[in-house]
């Protein structure tokens, strides 16, 4: 029997995840990419470079809550997927959801894709560990493949810290981002959604990421920094130094060095301008008036091209020489002898009306790009970021995300139920957001298809009021469900050492 052949081995931190991944598509490997990181596997399935299948050790890469969240299957459908699960381990759960469901060929494979691309893009979020690339493949896969342009981009949107983010994107070579000439062809495959057209509209001209920020501030910043590291890693877009900008006659803008300072004597020049007498108002405070300095003319080679252009261009109107004798000339104006032509006011467009098509290199023009993300999609973005945000101890920032997310599905008991634990923890009354967050939280555990997430931060409720024996009731509860679950075994252990510690003094 042949042994597996080790084609690369190396770390997390040897370069960005995102260029291990990049080069392995580019170089059109077959083989299977595993990393270990802090107990926990992530694999994914290449094919010439393509990926065909990839496994995650979170639950919310299942295939059950993936069809949930999309809203393909209701939670019966998923009680009855559970319990064909059960019966046939080594089925396919996929077409096991599609028979329970009835769905039909088409939402099969974009099931089959959407959960694909949310597990190897899971393999963004550690930071640390070990990863081995060997020739054999051991995943089961089918005849679905998902480009790796996607994993990347929904993995550096959705995993990757804010820290990390910005720090391999510094890394990229430039603050200049420039989209390449043959990049449009090739954009659908990121899975960009309609709120990134504006985006990739401004990096077809080049644009900095203070200038992009300022000019379209609807756009999260966070996703505008996941698309351009995206398109830099993957090929579509270069970073370089901003272009030196020219004036209109054709003269490049420079910022002359600063002069050498030479002590110069201060002596008093009579001035030769009439002295305007300003009378004092009481009470206020006379300033001396400054002598108005005159503007350095301007260099020799730039006075002759003036003049030269001055002198092709008939002109109608007097000469007068600059000098400093001669008299200043009143402004007048002199109304214009073209006609006003009025402006046709634009029509409105209508939601019926066909995408128009603007010329190549403006910065209204919009690339095509073929995906518009649904509710329960962006939904799920919003409570991936929200579990960053609690994860980084910023509940404020948590709520704000799981209140989008509610409200886009809000028929989500999970959702509502992680809103509930967020408020807790960003409340500075506990007590008097309690009620609320266990009403959020016991209707989870009664409708959720996971009701061991809604217990368990029921049970750290619970501990946190200081009613540790309903806190262990809910963590026994979880232990019942996931014998494993540590975070649960720690809390169980603290409160009963601490009941010890109480009954041991009484």
């Amino acid at each position: 029997m042949m042994e597996d052949v080790e084609l690369a081995r190396g770390t997390v931190t040897d370069r960005p995840w995102a260029l291990t991944l990049a080069t392995l598509a580019r170089r059109a490997a077959t083989g299977q990419l595993t990393l270990l990181s802090e107990q926990k596997r992530y694999s994914i399935a290449f094919d010439r470079g393509v990926v065909v299948a990839a496994r995650s050790p979170m639950t919310a890469d299942s295939v059950a809550r993936v069809a949930l969240t999309s809203h393909l299957v209701s939670s019966s459908h998923v009680s009855e997927l559970q319990r064909r699960i059960t019966a046939s381990p080594n089925a396919d759960e996929v077409d096991l959801i599609g028979d329970v469901a009835k769905l039909s060929e088409a939402q099969l494979e974009k099931l089959r894709i959407e959960v694909i691309t949310r597990r190897a893009a899971r393999s963004f979020a550690p930071e640390q560990g070990e990863f081995v690339l060997e020739d054999k493949i051991c995943l089961p896969t089918r005849a679905c493949e998902v480009d790796i342009r996607a994993v990347i981009y929904h993995g550096v949107r959705m995993h990757m810290s804010d820290v990390r983010l910005s720090n391999e994107l510094r890394m990229l070579g430039g603050n200049y981002f420039v989209l390449e000439q043959d990049a449009s062809a090739e954009l659908h495959k990121f899975g960009f959604c309609d709120g990134e057209w504006p985006l990739l509209a401004a990096l077809r001209d080049g644009i900095s990421m203070p200038e992009l920020e300022a000019l379209h501030r609807d756009i999260d910043p966070r996703t505008m920094q996941a698309a351009i590291y995206a398109l830099v890693v993957c090929g579509s877009a270069h970073a370089s130094a901003p272009p030196r900008t020219t004036t209109g006659s054709g003269w490049e803008t420079k910022t002359p060095p600063p002069l050498p300072r030479t002590p110069t004597p201060r002596t008093h020049t009579p001035s030769t301008s009439p002295v305007v007498a300003r009378t004092k108002t009481p009470g206020s405070v006379s300033y001396p008036v400054l002598p108005r300095t005159q503007t350095p003319s301007s260099p020799p080679v730039m006075l002759a091209a003036s003049e030269e252009r001055r002198s092709q261009t008939p002109s109608t109107s007097p000469v007068v020489s600059r000098t400093q004798s001669s008299p200043s000339i009143p402004r007048t104006h002199t109304p214009s002898t073209s006609p006003v032509v009025p402006r046709a006011p634009t029509p409105r467009r209508s939601p019926s009306d066909p995408p128009f098509e603007l010329p190549r290199g403006t910065r209204d023009s919009v690339p095509n790009v073929g995906r518009t993300k649904t509710n329960p999609e962006l939904a799920a973005e919003a409570a991936e970021r929200a579990n960053r945000a609690l994860a980084s101890d910023k509940p404020e920032a948590a709520v704000l995300e799981l209140k989008k997310a509610v409200e886009l599905v809000p028929n989500d008991v999970d959702y509502n139920a992680l809103l509930g634990w967020a408020l807790f923890c960003a409340a500075d009354d506990k007590v008097a957001i309690a009620a609320e967050s266990r009403k959020l939280l016991e209707k989870a555990v009664y409708k959720s298809q996971q009701p061991e997430v809604a217990r368990f931060y029921l049970g750290r409720v619970e501990r946190i009021l200081g009613r540790d024996k309903e806190a262990l009731r809910h963590f026994h509860a979880v232990l019942d469900v996931q014998p494993n679950n540590r975070d649960a075994s720690a809390e169980v252990r603290v409160i009963e050492a601490r009941l010890k510690r109480l009954g041991g003094a009484n």
